[in-house]
């Protein structure tokens, strides 16, 4: 080991140019490999996801049985925590009965802390398209306060719809409770009211079901998960469609990024390589001298892969621990969900492939060196 060392501080010593190159090389590298796989990894996933439409959920409503929206909310917050924070929406539907017939009340809600909370996603979207004055605020909607956002569409129907609803001091009249209008929106045809407002034995509309809109792709374990959950709360009242989950993971461990990063590390490997055969060829006489000294070519060869992995072991951590603190956080700003792409096992596969490929590399080229040119032609 301290012939190593030695041939590392001799190294820096007398080629400090190509020593900094060396480190550079791996360290760039590294970068580069790491920025490589998240960005094609978040538009694999944003591409995956429309094509098969993996964030969503749709659950159906029995015809025959009855669900109340207590027993719906108590069903939910039943859920582990971990499980209903990747939930960014739930959406049901309750009943409007009026002289016309039956019209649906889209209700809209998330679990976070153990309780029902309004849905940030779907107020975001709503204002990016200026499509309404104001959204219930989380207080409004933890309070289950009687509020209301009315339509301001053009639709005829539904202005008389909403007439027929109105009270003289201007608030609505919405399955016997009085609702403020606090503003407008245009998304939907209807009213749209806080899910807390609703009393407990509210019915929930069968036969629209439930939609459920996660941050991620839907995997297995959360599928079965909810389904043993709702089912043990609900019995057969919600209905689970068979549906194939798709494991992205599995999907994006077999994707073309690794064969990407495959050639971003070979790239990488034959660069370090050629700067080290340059270096090897500079030391062809020094090598002469150890060989008359009885340094066979074997323990040579073990000498040089020993330096090149003293040199690849502290710079790929040091590499990865700035992407993670210095250009993660910058990528994150254009991709927002290149987080879930780096837990922290990633950075060992990576550090591994790394340093695998690396040596497969270096131990043919230092092999070829080694034999290139005979004890004699060196002297």
């Amino acid at each position: 080991m301290k012939y190593i060392w030695k041939n590392i501080y001799s190294f820096f010593r007398n080629e400090t140019g190509l020593f900094c190159l060396c480190l550079i090389c791996i360290f760039l590298s590294s970068q580069l490999m790491l920025t490589a796989y998240g960005i094609y990894g978040c538009y694999t996933k944003k591409k995956l996801t429309r094509e098969m439409d993996m964030n969503s959920l749709d659950l159906e409503l029995s015809e025959t049985g009855m669900v109340t929206k207590g027993e719906f909310s108590e069903a939910f917050l039943a859920c582990p925590p971990e499980l209903t924070d990747c939930i960014d929406m739930i959406l049901v539907y309750a009943k409007y009965t009026e002289k016309e017939g039956v019209r649906p009340l889209e209700l809209r809600f998330t679990v976070r802390e153990g309780k029902i909370s309004s849905c940030t996603l779907f107020a975001n979207n709503l204002e990016q398209n200026r499509m309404i004055t104001e959204y219930f605020s989380e207080e409004q909607e933890e309070n289950g306060e009687a509020v209301a956002l009315a339509y301001n569409g053009g639709d005829q129907d539904i202005q008389g719809w909403l007439k027929d609803m109105e009270n003289p001091d201007g608030t609505l009249s919405i399955l016997g409770k009085d609702y403020e209008v606090i503003g407008n929106q245009s998304w939907a045809a209807a009213v749209l009211i806080p899910y807390q407002s609703l009393e407990d034995d509210t019915a929930l509309y069968n036969d629209f079901g439930i939609l459920l809109y996660f941050h991620d792709p839907v995997t297995r374990d959360q599928y079965n998960q909810l389904k043993e959950t709702l089912t043990a709360q609900l019995g057969d009242r919600v209905i689970f469609p068979e549906r194939e989950i798709y494991d992205f993971n599995q999907l994006y461990l077999y994707n073309t990024i690794l064969l990407i990063n495959g050639f971003i590390l070979l790239a990488a490997a034959l660069n370090f390589a050629l700067l080290y055969r340059y270096i090897l060829m500079k030391r062809k006489k020094n090598l002469a001298v150890f060989q008359l000294c009885g340094l066979t070519r074997l323990r040579a060869a073990c000498y040089y892969l020993g330096e090149c992995i003293l040199l690849l072991v502290p710079v790929i951590p040091l590499a990865f621990v700035c992407f993670r603190l210095l250009v993660l956080p910058v990528l994150a700003k254009t991709y927002t969900d290149i987080w879930s792409l780096f837990p922290g096992s990633i950075y060992g596969k990576f550090g591994a492939a790394y340093l695998v490929v690396s040596l497969l590399v270096l131990v043919p080229v230092i092999a070829l060196e080694l034999n290139r040119q005979t004890l004699k032609e060196q002297l």
